[in-house]
């Protein structure tokens, strides 16, 4: 018996408005599950709201939004012969076009539409027919997997003033070809030629790869001559490496042919001899087979199966890879998202769950952790399961920054902190952080070199940045002299309030508590004449239980006297301490960092970065403000008190919930929301500190490397301890597979795990 559904007898072609171009319409994938067309069930598109859904996740859509019609795609395979036809030489560092790596070729399947109603499941779809218009407009809507990838990392150059503006010598004698070498000295490689007089200058170690003594950068600092081109890069199509010291990038020379008739270097004439700085860049990728499961030569063997699910690029979103695999191997992640994940999305009630922060995170465990999407194909298969897209939590968790909403290539440890913080803000009013293994406290000891008096301060925070010493070839640097020099003392300019006058203090930090998941960030990344560059300095990290006792701070001694501690001033500013002391471990001065976040009003780390960047060479950077006493006083000013006095709460209750949250208003807002009933404790109460004061034993259980030589674009892999497999995990994008040799001493970021 046919049952006859009223929703879809009455649906007539007026009734479905097409989707206009900024609607979000989620043709290619359900947004609580990685289900795409090409499933065996297709997908369900919401006709009036556009989500999309699996069956399951499509119904449970339709109880909460009243939203009953639903158009049904699904994507067939048609099987195709494979191309035998040998792959192209890879030239450049791009993907897609003539010389990068080669795209996979899109396989083709034919479309199935009809309409479905999704409460009524007996009822018989009905054909699209008639309705071709709102089907194609839905259909070929640019969905959110189309607008995140990007098929190409080639660097863009681009021209600039400088090179455009060109002011060249005429009356310099041509170059001699056959002799050329440094004006300074006898070097005849990564020689680089001043486009204004024609100095010939050896460049840095860093741009040439075979060294050089700093010639042509000495001579723009003493000429002002700031444009410069590589000798050897030079082609007759016209290309070469241009690189600007006043903008301190590699630049696009339109009129180079006109430039280099100056120096009697005519382009049809030229050939190449020299490797650009891309191709060198590319050679070092390649060398790291950019994304295929080898390591050092040894091919590995592929893991498929729960836990053992890769993430496919987005065009650049390798650092965000190897940050979620770290992470989501913690327990207290796949506690969190993936078991009771699942909870939360069969009980979601938003109409637009690519928005709802829990659906995407327990969407995103699911991936990783079901087993579904890991799976080796089939003899004949063309479409194998193996990875999961990672678009929507890309866009979710980064649309509030800038750079991580962009392309381009980002740093992996501050994405791992950025992340953090995100899900510490989500998870507030939850009361469930699992980010907390991370969170310890760090001892903050000022002493003043004249009258010896100290101050003690406790800053919270989930990582430490260590420096690393430049040291080339064999040689390498213990894990543990790295941290221990973390924790000496540096100097810094302090007005003294018992000398009454400026002086000089040391300022010492050193670990208080210790986190259960201890995350070390290496700086690898460092500026040389203001030009960056990168370490490759290898790092020795035992395999075994390392003892980190030497970090552990002593707290005040018996005969130290501390400064007097006086009542905070409701006018005087307070640094939140989460921020300062990221700042403080990034490397910039304590004053100066205090200075950055009274700028920018306690905002957070990146804008007080931004805010130091631009002000580094600002006379009084680094001259002490006048801070409140955070122990007494909490890293919130009066106005923040009055401004949620305000909205009818209670000033006592105000000031705490401000102090629970580091003086942050949106986050103290919901917490006094969130905690109505709850009593609040007396100003003698000692708040609890995050992290343990237990052995401070350690075991390397995750990693995350850096392949490549450029700071401004290369490739990030992660290795993962499984204590369940007793084995290291190799993740590189969706390629996921054992690991033959652990690369551990040229990471980037270091995660150990607390032995209790």
């Amino acid at each position: 018996m046919t049952v006859h559904c009223q929703h879809l007898v009455s649906a007539i072609p007026s009734s479905f408005a097409p989707p206009d171009p900024s609607t979000v319409v989620l043709n290619h994938e359900c947004s609580q599950c990685f289900h795409t067309p090409e499933a065996e069930s297709g997908l369900f598109i919401c006709t009036q709201c556009f989500n999309g859904g699996c069956l399951d996740h499509a119904k449970r859509h339709a109880e909460v939004s009243s939203h009953t019609i639903a158009l049904h795609s699904s994507r067939h395979l048609i099987p195709v012969q494979p191309d035998s036809a040998r792959p192209q030489k890879v030239t450049k560092l791009a993907i897609g076009g003539e010389g990068g790596f080669p795209l996979p070729s899109s396989p083709a399947f034919k479309q199935v539409t009809s309409f479905r109603c999704m409460v009524c499941p007996d009822a018989p779809e009905k054909e699209t027919a008639g309705f071709e218009s709102f089907v194609d407009a839905a259909l070929n809507h640019k969905s959110l997997a189309d607008q995140a990838t990007i098929e190409s990392w080639e660097e863009e150059r681009i021209s600039c003033d400088h090179v455009r503006n060109l002011s060249q010598i005429f009356n310099v004698a041509p170059l001699n070809k056959s002799s050329s070498h440094c004006n300074e000295c006898d070097l005849s490689d990564n020689l680089w030629l001043c486009m204004t007089c024609g100095f010939l200058g050896c460049g840095r170690s860093i741009y040439g790869g075979g060294g050089g003594n700093d010639h042509a950068v000495n001579h723009n600092k003493s000429t002002g001559h700031a444009v410069v081109c590589k000798l050897g890069t030079i082609s007759a199509e016209g290309t070469a490496d241009i690189f600007c010291y006043s903008c301190d990038e590699m630049r696009l020379d339109p009129n180079l042919s006109d430039h280099m008739k100056t120096f009697g270097i005519v382009l049809n004439d030229m050939v190449k001899t020299s490797k650009t700085m891309a191709e060198m860049e590319l050679e070092q990728n390649l060398k790291h087979e950019w994304s295929r499961v080898i390591e050092d030569g040894v091919a590995m063997v592929s893991l498929f199966g729960a836990g053992h699910t890769g993430l496919r690029n987005l065009g650049n979103s390798c650092y965000i890879a190897s940050v979620i695999q770290l992470l989501f191997s913690l327990p207290s992640f796949i506690q969190r998202y993936f078991i009771e994940g699942q909870v939360h999305i069969q009980s979601c009630t938003s109409r637009q769950p690519w928005t709802c922060y829990h659906c995407q995170m327990a969407k995103l465990a699911h991936g990783l952790w079901s087993g579904k999407y890991s799976q080796p194909a089939d003899e004949n298969e063309i479409v194998s399961k193996n990875g999961v897209v990672p678009a929507m939590f890309k866009r979710l968790i980064t649309e509030s920054h800038s750079q991580f909403r962009g392309s381009r290539q980002q740093d992996a440890l501050e994405f791992f902190q950025y992340l953090l913080q995100q899900i510490r803000q989500n998870e507030h009013r939850t009361g469930i952080d699992p980010t907390a293994p991370f969170e310890f406290a760090l001892e903050d000891r000022l002493e003043c070199s004249k009258c010896h008096h100290v101050r003690y301060r406790t800053l919270k925070t989930t990582d430490i940045s260590i420096e690393i010493p430049d040291i080339h070839k064999d040689g390498g640097v213990s894990i543990l002299d790295c941290l221990n020099r973390f924790v000496l003392p540096s100097p810094t300019e302090f007005s003294c309030p018992v000398c009454n006058e400026r002086t000089i203090a040391e300022i010492t930090l050193r670990v208080q508590t210790f986190p259960d998941y201890l995350l070390v960030g290496t700086r690898r990344f460092v500026f040389t004449d203001w030009v960056p560059r990168k370490l490759n300095t290898k790092i020795d990290v035992p395999s075994g239980v390392i003892d980190f006792e030497s970090l552990r701070s002593r707290g005040q001694q018996p005969d130290e006297l501390k400064f007097p501690e006086h009542e905070s001033s409701p006018n005087k500013f307070c640094p939140n301490p989460d921020f300062l002391s990221q700042l403080i471990a990034m490397g910039f001065g304590e004053n100066a960092c205090s200075r950055s976040l009274q700028a920018v009003g306690n905002a957070g780390v990146e804008p007080a970065m931004n805010w130091l960047f631009e002000h580094g060479a600002d006379a009084d950077i680094n001259d002490p403000i006048d801070i409140a006493n955070s122990e007494s006083g909490g890293s919130f000013d009066s106005g923040s008190v009055d401004a949620l006095a305000a909205m009818g709460f209670d000033s006592s209750r105000c000031r705490h919930a401000l102090k629970e949250t580091n003086g942050d208003m949106e986050r103290a807002l919901d917490w006094l929301f969130s905690h109505v009933d709850d009593a609040i404790p007396s100003g003698t109460d000692v708040p609890a500190l995050p992290g343990s004061l237990g052995p401070a034993n350690y075991k390397l259980i995750g990693a995350i490397t850096h392949l490549g030589e450029s700071t401004s674009f290369g490739h990030y892999v992660a290795h993962v301890y499984r204590h369940e497999d007793n084995r290291w995990v190799y993740f590189n994008d969706d390629k996921v597979s054992e690991v033959a040799k652990l690369p551990i001493e040229s990471a980037y970021i270091y995660c150990f795990q607390r032995e209790i």
